[in-house]
């Protein structure tokens, strides 16, 4: 996760979204075995019909229906888990089937699995907040970089015209031995007069 995903969320928001991300998208099939093997949903062997605990859950957990309309689709081969609406529904949902003890946290943990487990597992708001302030940091070393690297162009840019001016005013000077000292007070005066240009 970089600053760009979460520059226009709150915090929450965006834990919200991205901490039920997984690392792959969930294949079809072994969701279906796990429904299956951990009895929670299975598939009539005369109708196709789902049945079973989880099934019978869509009344109070309305988003299960979404998810077993995925997994009837003929074409679709996977829950993909790796975009956020997919994912927050599957995490609204494991969580809502945790909490009404349809399921064990060591389900969850491994249909969470069947991604890849989860891409971000520690995401939090402090987490989300340190990504800020690393980019806060960032922003200020940048300025302070880039105002250094201003600095130091101006300087070479007057010294480079106090060299210019010394060329024109003073080297000549230094190998005339007949110059008076209002000869080199001129001199210094043009380069004072002459050292900053319109």
């Amino acid at each position: 996760m970089i600053y760009s995903d979460i520059e226009n969320l709150t915090n929450a928001e965006a834990v919200a979204q991205y901490k039920d991300l997984t690392n792959q998208p969930m294949p079809i099939g072994e969701v279906e075995f796990f429904l299956s093997q951990n009895g929670l949903a299975n598939r009539n062997a005369i109708t196709g019909a789902w049945e079973g605990v989880v099934v019978d859950a869509i009344s109070t957990v309305p988003d299960l229906a979404l998810l077993f309309q995925h997994l009837n689709g003929p074409r679709n081969v996977s829950v993909d888990t790796t975009d956020p609406a997919w994912a927050t529904l599957c995490g609204t949902l494991l969580s809502s089937l945790l909490s009404a003890g349809i399921l064990s946290q060591a389900q969850v943990d491994s249909f969470v699995a069947l991604g890849g487990g989860y891409e971000y597992p520690d995401l939090d708001e402090a987490a989300v907040q340190s990504l800020r302030d690393a980019e806060a940091q960032r922003v200020l070393d940048q300025e302070a970089a880039d105002a250094e690297a201003a600095a130091r162009a101006d300087f070479e840019t007057k010294l480079a015209r106090y060299h210019e001016l010394y060329n024109i005013h003073i080297a000549p000077l230094a190998v005339d031995n007949t110059a008076d000292d209002s000869s080199w007070v001129a001199a210094l005066q043009a380069m004072s007069d002459n050292f900053i240009q319109e």
